[in-house]
């Protein structure tokens, strides 16, 4: 075999092959995604931006928001709003499952390229491309209302391998500014250094902040700098294995935890793209049962999505007419303010508590015999 032919086939294999996932996975994925987001996210609330004066108005040259001369009104943003949770919903339901990811992309890419114009932008660009991938990879053929009309959509295996390419690359830019910057200077110690400035300007105050404080051992704080920077850019040289990739993607809850914990940096946003990577094996008696088809066959139906449509209307509605901020905060931030539970970051270790537990059994399941949904040999093991 010559050497272009294996190099065809090794590309071939990563994109159709390596990340390949059955129907119902992809389906359970869109409805973790979008019950992750009512749960525990909430909806971005962009009708704040409507009051901002205009002399804030710094948009980047390249962005939807360049095209303004200033920040629309009030009612641009409420609107705005409104549809986004409308094809929150839509998207749960499954219903024009590939035009709605679409759409919901588009709003999401207004709304966070006037958030983003105010002279700071944020690391949620692997979190603002998911309906837009995930719109070319069927996830919409099974517990949706499309599913039930027969309406279904092509399955594009490359869509999973374009997201671990897009989370590689992301990840391994991260790197570069520490490389370029001396984070690797055995003169200092950078880690270290930006704990302090966190807790002393910031007075971040996370939960193992006074333990590691303790730590004086230069040796500890260069070999942390040192496996942060591999950790990152080898993100991308991961994708090459999908079994090496998942156990980054392991290995990336654990450091984004333990950052929180340390640091009191939240990352919160990439594990739901996280989530898609994860061994679907843990959810195998869930597949092979018809418990969930029928559960879905009877949630997702067109008449409750216009239930759900109409109450969101009806809530938009009052707000405006009241001229009170339209907002649709997570599920749980509202338990918590409802109840006047005074817990610092509840919804974000309650987060983190899921995803750590998500994470164990994926490994546990992992290596159990004849649990092994993915696997680094050639062809995929499609759940029966």
């Amino acid at each position: 075999m010559s050497l272009s032919k294996k190099v065809l086939d090794k590309y071939d294999f990563f994109v159709f092959d390596s990340f390949k996932l059955h129907p119902n996975q992809l389906a359970l994925y869109r409805i973790l995604y979008c019950v992750f987001t009512f749960l525990f996210y909430g909806i971005p609330n962009y009708v704040w931006i409507g009051k901002s004066p205009d002399y804030l108005f710094t948009p980047p040259h390249i962005s939807l928001a360049h095209l303004f001369d200033g920040f629309p009104g009030t009612l641009f943003f409420t609107v705005l709003n409104v549809l986004i949770v409308v094809l929150y919903f839509v998207l749960l339901f499954g219903w024009n499952t590939k035009v709605t990811s679409l759409l919901l992309f588009f709003l999401l890419l207004i709304g966070q390229s006037f958030s983003f114009s105010f002279g700071k932008i944020d690391h949620t660009i692997i979190w603002l491309i998911i309906p837009l991938i995930m719109a070319f990879s069927g996830w919409g053929n099974a517990y949706s209302v499309d599913a039930a009309v027969n309406k279904k959509s092509e399955v594009n295996a490359w869509a999973i391998s374009l997201m671990a390419l897009l989370l590689g690359f992301a990840m391994f830019t991260a790197s570069l500014p520490k490389i370029m910057e001396g984070w690797l200077s055995f003169d200092s110690q950078a880690s270290r250094s930006h704990l302090l400035f966190n807790y002393l300007y910031w007075e971040r105050r996370p939960l193992l902040l006074e333990a590691v404080l303790q730590v004086k051992s230069l040796v500890f704080w260069e070999l942390f700098d040192y496996l942060t920077v591999i950790f990152e850019f080898g993100f991308l040289l991961a994708i090459l294995n999908p079994t090496i990739f998942r156990l980054f993607v392991i290995a990336a809850v654990i450091f984004h935890i333990s950052v929180f914990l340390t640091f009191g940096i939240l990352f919160t946003s990439n594990l739901l793209t996280y989530l898609i990577f994860i061994n679907w094996a843990i959810f195998d008696s869930l597949f092979k049962s018809n418990k969930l088809n029928t559960l879905a066959s009877r949630i997702f139906t067109l008449r409750n999505l216009v239930v759900c449509i109409s109450l969101v209307s009806l809530y938009s509605l009052i707000a405006i007419v009241l001229n009170s901020n339209f907002k649709f905060p997570s599920v749980l931030r509202l338990f918590i303010s409802t109840f006047n539970i005074h817990v610092d970051n509840l919804n974000t270790y309650i987060l983190f508590t899921i995803s750590l537990f998500i994470t164990i059994a994926s490994v546990i399941t992992y290596f159990q015999k004849n649990s092994i949904v993915y696997t680094q040999q050639k062809r995929y093991k499609t759940v029966k």
